[in-house]
């Protein structure tokens, strides 16, 4: 299932996300292993409205496909800019909420994942907390749905660092999630970071998937949390061949042709993080390539 960036899973649910320049006619996953697919992605903007899902064609193909298999096609609503997100939680929860309706009614999905990365503590436009205004908005929301389709489902999606965005950490929201999509990715490898795992698991020093699984269970209940795991991995130049060095640049690689280097290299199993990494010099460069296999899925 190498053309999906992800797949994650909670209980009996599993769930895939096919990014929206993948395309159904040339890539199948399997679909015997899924109940759930996820478009990624439809934007949003500061208005609230709701934009056409990318790359349309492949959004239908996707949708066709997914209900041919006799599963759950939902959409991933997403934004990652902090002032387009307060300037929808201070002005335009209504609206959005409406967007959003009308966006899985007109395009017959089943649910939506939003996926807001990541508000700010304090409202820019007018302020306050914007933990009270993302519960209101989720709460509206919430009803809206449930109104227009007691079946449609609505999940958020939350990132490893919960504990550094609490405005998302909320047992209030909770009462109106129907699922939690936790990203349990990108722990190290951004620039200026140390190279690591990017999904490092119980691991004894640095903050890992557990860890954070713990920590928004205090939040969300343990059976609406679906554990996301990236099928995607970044090639970093590092400062050395040496675990923990300084990322200097990343590009982001897929897993198929992460596991087809792999076979030129040594890889070396890092016993912290149970995952596994190379290296190797091109250009006079230190490269370090964390990823996942079959063994620290």
């Amino acid at each position: 299932m190498s053309a999906l960036t992800s797949t994650c899973s909670a209980g009996s649910d599993k769930y895939g996300y096919l990014p929206f320049y993948v395309d159904m006619n040339t890539y199948q996953p399997n679909w015997d292993k899924l109940t759930h697919m996820v478009y990624f992605f439809s934007d949003c903007d500061s208005n609230g409205n709701v934009l056409q899902p990318r790359n349309y064609g492949n959004f239908l193909n996707a949708k066709n496909q997914t209900k041919a298999h006799g599963k759950m096609f939902e959409i991933a609503i997403w934004n990652a800019d902090p002032a387009v997100i307060d300037n929808i939680l201070a002005y335009h929860q209504d609206e959005f909420a409406d967007n959003i309706v009308k966006t899985l009614q007109n395009e017959g999905a089943e649910g939506v994942i939003l996926d807001l990365e990541y508000p700010e503590y304090y409202n820019t436009v007018t302020g306050e907390l914007n933990a009270p205004l993302i519960e209101s908005f989720i709460q509206k929301l919430d009803e809206k749905m449930n109104a227009a389709n007691p079946d449609y489902e609505l999940g958020i999606a939350i990132g490893w660092a919960s504990d550094l965005v609490p405005q998302m950490s909320s047992k209030k929201l909770n009462e109106h999630v129907d699922k939690v999509i936790f990203m349990a990715y990108d722990y190290h490898g951004y620039v200026g970071a140390k190279s690591g795992a990017n999904s490092p698991y119980n691991d004894p020093k640095n903050w890992d998937v557990i860890e954070s699984v713990n920590y928004i269970s205090q939040f969300y209940d343990k059976d609406k949390i679906i554990i996301k795991l990236p099928f995607y991995c970044y090639d970093s130049v590092t400062s050395s061949g040496l675990k923990g060095s300084t990322v200097k640049s990343i590009r982001s690689i897929p897993l198929t042709k992460t596991l087809t280097n792999s076979k030129k290299y040594n890889v070396t199993w890092d016993s912290a993080s149970h995952t596994p990494w190379y290296k190797y010099q091109k250009d006079g460069k230190y490269h370090q390539v964390w990823f996942d296999n079959a063994r620290s899925l």
